[in-house]
């Protein structure tokens, strides 16, 4: 939906306020915020347990020091994002939310008459970084919060509830150093356009519009 930070099931309940005519396809394009919802949830948690311990006047601007935490070494990684066990049910919680909001969006769809596809985004750690790569991973986020090892934990299992995995769809260019990332998962005009041709690709959506056009003749 190109919304930042919505899940896929907010993509769901948004999908189910619009009005779909028969053959319209519907594409669910994502991931990555259902994987940094991970991290983002530990650290929240973590940074409210804190928090608690600190007088009323400053944890009203409690805010403004996680701000500043997050650019310091130092700043302790909750130990859901080091420890295997752990990360291992976060990861598998979070599969468990991703695919049931994709089977009520199919469902919805389907209702309609119209066709649906989901899509695993490409993301940066498909492929080793080259330097401007580097550059790109260096945003605060994707080592401080912890983004990095909950993509990275999380995709597999991703790829395996969707219709489409998309994750080494930009490799290729990459091997010829061709620049396609802004940052952990946004891509250029050039990654944009490859992943929008490998969606048309994609056999699920292939395989739904030869279906219904077989029902019409």
């Amino acid at each position: 939906m190109g919304v930042y930070t919505v899940t896929t099931f907010q993509e769901a309940k948004r999908l189910e306020t619009i009005a779909l005519q028969p053959n319209d396809i519907v594409v669910f394009y994502g991931g990555i915020t259902d994987a940094i919802s991970i991290p983002q949830t530990a650290y929240n948690r973590r940074d409210l347990e804190m928090s608690t311990s600190f007088p009323n006047w400053l944890r009203d601007h409690f805010h403004f020091f996680t701000v500043y935490l997050l650019t310091q070494p130092a700043y302790k990684i909750p130990e859901v994002l080091t420890n295997d066990k752990l990360l291992d049910q976060e990861v598998a919680t979070a599969t468990s939310q991703y695919q049931a909001a994709l089977l009520e969006a199919r469902h919805y769809t389907e209702a309609k008459g119209a066709h649906f596809v989901s899509a695993l985004q490409p993301q940066l750690w498909s492929y080793p970084l080259s330097q401007e790569e580097q550059k790109a991973e260096a945003f605060p986020g994707n080592t401080t919060f912890g983004f990095r090892i909950a993509v990275v934990r999380s995709w597999p299992a991703f790829a395996k509830v969707t219709d489409c995995d998309l994750t080494h769809s930009l490799d290729w260019l990459r091997a010829l150093h061709f620049p396609v990332y802004f940052d952990h998962a946004h891509t250029n005009e050039y990654g944009n356009n490859l992943v929008a041709l490998s969606i048309l690709d994609c056999p699920a959506l292939v395989t739904s519009i030869i279906k219904q056009a077989q029902l019409l003749f």
